[in-house]
């Protein structure tokens, strides 16, 4: 009888010990999915960052470049000859506006 009340305990202690043990594998596996969890969400962040920078120099760029367009369409126009509908003015009433 004692030897099978040991028994038991040694078996229920084994059972324990196993529990134990995979307890603490899948805890380790947890671990380590969660640092590699972390590592990729900071080289996410970093991606991210950089790709939040490459956007505003773009849209920088953008705005620049629409910008100069309209800077160098304005100049082009300036100096294009301006083709009026109408009666042509004299000479000499256009320098007596004072516009040289």
């Amino acid at each position: 009888m004692i030897a099978k009340r040991l028994d038991e305990a040694l078996a229920a202690r084994n059972k324990f010990y196993e529990a134990s043990q995979q307890h603490h594998l899948v805890v380790c596996d947890l671990k380590r999915q969660i640092k590699n969890l972390e590592e990729e969400r900071s080289k996410l962040q970093e991606e991210n960052s950089r790709l939040q920078k490459q956007l505003q120099t773009a849209q920088t760029c953008k705005h620049s470049i629409f910008c100069l367009d309209f800077a160098l369409s304005y100049q082009i126009l300036k100096y294009l000859p301006i083709r009026f509908s109408g009666r042509p003015t004299n000479s000499s009433s256009s320098s007596s506006c004072g516009c040289g």
